[in-house]
């Protein structure tokens, strides 16, 4: 099985059947998948029991939830401790099942191990097919809550969702797993170098050429003839910013010169340049500039 039943069955698992009771799943094109489970009431009990698959989950805890049990190969992990900003590891392929009477707030990732071995092997890593840290227990790690945070609005607004923030923050995602938690020491890892200036240039072209996000970071650096992961620090250390970050700012430039075209509206200013609605427009712009398009072109 892949990561994507895990992602169908959650809501089974955890008996969010309710529609108050929100669940929300966005997917990569590499086999990345991210689900929010979230609980308001307390009383779940047991969880139903998850079909192996050789997937290791990631969940980050959104909210305190302390009054739990759980079961890994039908072993007790004593005092399990769900807490507010911890993180958990799971490898689906051991029974896991839990017993939950506290409301719950989450945030999973689900990486798929023959994704995470790709990963890997591109960045000179072995492939993880374990991990590390003990399964089931509250790890402090700050790295994968900065990176996963940038899910949760994907999360709340999937119509905003551009292809290559998502692969972005997966690769980012399973690299990191890989490096940290993986069987490799991450002091080992291969220092990335630069793109030698025609691979700057042909990745910017294809930024240029898909304002809308649609390009994900694998073809990008397949045009780069890189691997994936090594093309996005690579990226960065030749520009100072992510693949993302440069095409926002590459949309607000443009969106700028359009701006001072009275003739052109907001709304098509904001369509020509990737965006998916006004709303999206403005907060991204704002955040750039300082300003809302409006008041940018009023003090034109």
């Amino acid at each position: 099985m892949t990561s994507q039943s895990y992602l169908i069955d959650a809501p089974k698992h955890f008996r969010l059947e309710s529609p108050t009771l929100a669940l929300r799943s966005i997917e990569n094109v590499g086999s990345f998948s991210a689900v929010r489970i979230s609980r308001d009431t307390e009383g779940l009990g047991m969880t139903d029991p998850i079909p192996p698959e050789e997937t290791f989950v990631v969940v980050w805890q959104l909210r305190d939830c302390p009054k739990s049990a759980l079961w890994l190969d039908g072993k007790e992990i004593k005092n399990p401790v769900h807490r507010k900003g911890a993180l958990e590891f799971y490898d689906l392929e051991c029974d896991t099942q839990a017993y939950i009477e506290s409301p719950l707030d989450s945030l999973h990732l689900c990486i798929p191990k023959q994704s995470i071995a790709r990963i890997a092997e591109e960045d000179g890593l072995a492939a993880p097919r374990s991990l590390s840290t003990r399964l089931g227990h509250s790890v402090d790690d700050p790295v994968i809550p900065m990176l996963a945070k940038f899910l949760i609005p994907m999360l709340e607004r999937p119509n905003e969702v551009d292809t290559l923030g998502l692969d972005q923050t997966a690769v980012s995602i399973m690299a990191y797993v890989a490096g940290a938690y993986g069987p490799t020491p991450i002091a080992a890892r291969k220092p990335a170098g630069v793109l030698a200036p025609w691979q700057l240039r042909r990745a910017q072209d294809l930024l240029d050429a898909s304002l809308d996000g649609r390009i994900t970071i694998a073809e990008i650096a397949k045009a780069c003839h890189l691997p994936t992961a090594s093309f996005s620090k690579s990226f960065v250390r030749s520009t100072g910013v992510t693949p993302r970050r440069w095409l926002l700012m590459r949309r607000v430039d443009v969106a700028q010169r359009l701006l001072r075209d009275k003739v052109v509206s907001l709304s098509e200013a904001a369509l020509a340049c990737g965006f998916s609605d006004q709303s999206h427009f403005n907060r991204v712009f704002l955040q750039l500039v300082g300003c809302t398009p409006k008041v940018y072109r009023d003090s034109l």
